[in-house]
């Protein structure tokens, strides 16, 4: 007896051909090992597109709203390139005297102050609150 691999599109095209014969897809998931919803989009797909429609497809998004315009970009890659010792704060500095006052470019908002990630300053350390760290000296 001879074991053949089968690649994942042709596990995915035996897998609709069993529920286009007539097998449940509750049978088929269950057998090939996935959930019943990629069954179904399996065969949507199929359906759809034919044998193309099994391949794998890429998860990344087609539109990336928060990208860096490109303006930015060939402005940052500029300065690192000369300065390679600045650091964040000095590169941002440099990048808002760079640009036109007054651009309104995508990716301006990775520029604006407001919107760096931290802590929120209005709510309380859970720890501290809490009581389970303390200053050091005291019990």
């Amino acid at each position: 007896m001879v074991l053949v691999a089968l690649s994942v599109v042709e596990q995915r095209l035996d897998a609709v051909r069993a529920v286009l014969a007539g097998a449940s897809v509750t049978e088929v998931a269950a057998a090939v090992g996935v959930s019943r919803v990629s069954v179904h989009a399996w065969l949507r797909r199929y359906l759809a597109q034919g044998l193309a429609g099994l391949a794998d497809r890429s998860r990344r998004p087609e539109v990336s709203p928060r990208k860096t315009d490109l303006v930015v970009e060939v402005v940052l890659v500029e300065m690192r390139r000369q300065h390679p010792r600045w650091g964040a704060k000095r590169i941002r500095m440099e990048l808002l005297r760079a640009l036109p006052s007054g651009w309104t470019g995508g990716g301006a908002g990775a520029l604006d102050a407001d919107d760096q990630p931290g802590p929120d300053p209005t709510r309380a350390d859970p720890f501290t609150s809490a009581g389970l760290l303390r200053p050091v000296g005291t019990s």
